[in-house]
C-alpha cells in the first residue's frame, strides 16, 4: 500500500497542491491530511487575526478546502474530523474505495490557550485513527496535528503529555501500526524518543534533511513531519518529496 502524509497548509498554494494531488491519486491507497478548512465551519476572528499574523496574507487560506479534496480525490472515500483549532483547521483521511477503512477520532491533548502577539488561539490535539482491512491483513493508520504552542518545536510539558497519551491510543492497536502527520516537534526532542520506544522514526533513520519547503522561510527548525511504523510493517520505499504544494512537505511510504 502506498499512502503520502501531508499539512496542507489551509490550501494556500492551492494550484499546485491540487496538480500534485491529481498526479499521486493515481497510484496513492491513503491520504493523511492536516489543516483542512471546511466551509460548514466560520473560522474565529481572533484565531483569523493570529494566523495570519504568524503567515502573512500574501497567500490564502481556501475555506472550501475539503470539498474541493473530496471533489478531486474521487476514487476515494473522505473522512473528516471535527475543528481542533479555533482556526477550524480539521485532520482529513482519504482511502481508495474497495478499501475498507473504518475510521475514528481520540483526543491526545486537552484543549490550551496560546497567547500570540498579543491575541490568544485555542488549540487541542486530536488523533484521527483508521482501522484498513486490506488483502487479508488490518492496518492502523493514525493521522495527527501536534500541539501549536505559538513558535519553537521544542518539548514542554503539554507535548510529553502528548507523546504519552499517543502512545496510550496507539497500544490499543494492533500489531501493523502507522503513526503519521505534522507533530510539531523537533527531532532531537524528548517527545520524539517517547514515540521511537516501539516504533521506527523513517525520518530519523533515513537521515532526512528537513520536512519543511523553501515556503517556511527562516523559522526556526526544519522538522515537523514525520512517519512512524511498528515492526510489523515492511517498508518498501520512504521518502519526503520535494513537491513546494504547502510550508510542509510530502511525505511518502510503500509499505506491506
Amino acid at each position: 500500500m502506498k499512502l503520502i502524509s501531508l499539512n496542507l497548509w489551509d490550501g494556500r498554494v492551492y494550484d499546485k497542491l491540487f496538480k500534485f494531488l491529481r498526479a499521486q491519486m493515481k497510484d496513492t491507497d491513503i491520504f493523511c491530511f492536516q489543516e483542512v478548512l471546511d466551509s460548514d465551519t466560520a473560522i474565529n476572528e481572533e484565531a483569523a487575526i493570529t494566523k495570519h499574523l504568524y503567515h502573512g496574507t500574501e497567500l490564502k487560506e481556501v475555506q472550501d478546502l475539503y470539498s474541493k479534496l473530496v471533489s478531486t480525490l474521487t476514487g476515494f472515500q473522505g473522512f473528516l474530523s471535527r475543528s481542533y483549532s479555533d482556526g477550524s483547521e480539521r485532520l482529513a483521511t482519504f482511502v481508495r474505495k474497495g478499501i475498507t477503512a473504518d475510521v475514528g477520532i481520540a483526543q491526545v491533548h486537552k484543549r490550551i490557550s496560546v497567547l500570540y502577539e498579543g491575541k490568544y488561539f485555542g488549540v487541542e490535539s486530536i488523533m484521527q485513527h483508521a482501522k484498513i482491512s486490506y488483502e487479508g491483513k488490518e492496518y492502523f493508520i493514525a493521522n495527527v496535528h501536534g500541539l501549536w504552542q505559538g513558535g519553537g518545536k521544542l518539548d514542554t510539558p503539554e507535548r510529553i503529555e502528548q507523546s504519552r497519551n499517543i502512545l496510550k491510543v496507539m497500544s490499543r492497536f494492533g500489531e501493523r501500526r502507522i503513526l503519521c502527520g505534522d507533530l510539531n516537534l523537533d527531532i532531537s526532542t524528548e517527545s520524539v524518543r517517547m514515540l521511537e520506544y516501539d516504533m521506527r522514526n523513517l525520518v530519523k533513520e533515513f537521515k532526512v534533511k528537513s520536512t519543511r519547503s523553501k515556503l517556511a522561510g527562516q523559522r526556526k527548525g526544519r522538522f515537523a513531519d514525520y512517519i512512524f511504523t511498528s515492526p510489523a510493517i515492511k517498508i518498501n520505499k520512504f521518502k519526503v518529496m520535494k513537491n513546494v504544494v504547502s510550508d510542509h512537505l510530502p511525505l511518502y511510504i510503500d509499505f506491506e
